[in-house]
């Protein structure tokens, strides 16, 4: 059997793009933790899977959700040790989630269809079984056009300015 090279993404190494909506999901339930503490929260997901979460990298995430405005971050020096950097989850953040909800959501749904159609060319692997198609009808018949998205984002950011 042919080597797969442990750099391609078929392995599944390089997801980075799942931990921005990792941290939103962790940072609505735990508002105001630090960077160490979002590290511990996240594991606790995905440590079954043998997925690693690196803590530089998961700091530089951080600071990018900070700067396009989906999170907040604070310093706290009070208490033992050295100060920290907690983080909190702004409006933009929520509805951050809210469109990686849907886009996992219908990842989800493609995912499924793929298995569906891998099973048939490989009936003897055992392969999950994923079904949101009831939910994703629903969700995509009221969910907005994107340049309603983007007209409802910008009268939000207009509330907010005032």
């Amino acid at each position: 059997m042919p080597q797969i090279d442990q750099d391609c993404p078929c392995t599944g190494k390089n997801m980075k793009h799942f931990a921005a909506p990792w941290i939103l999901l962790t940072l609505v339930n735990h508002e105001g933790a630090h960077g160490y503490k979002v590290k511990k929260l996240m594991h606790r997901y995905t440590q079954d899977l043998g997925i690693p979460l690196n803590i530089t990298g998961l700091y530089r995430h951080l600071n990018a959700l900070e700067q396009r405005g989906a999170l907040y971050s604070q310093w706290d020096d009070h208490g033992k040790g050295p100060a920290k950097r907690r983080y909190y989850l702004t409006a933009s953040g929520r509805e951050c989630l809210r469109y990686w909800m849907r886009t996992l959501s219908m990842q989800s749904l493609l995912i499924g269809r793929f298995f569906d159609q891998a099973k048939k060319v490989f009936p003897r692997v055992l392969m999950p079984t994923i079904r949101f198609e009831n939910r994703i009808k629903s969700e995509a018949q009221t969910r907005p056009s994107p340049t309603e998205a983007l007209e409802e984002q910008r009268d939000r950011q207009q509330e907010v300015t005032r």
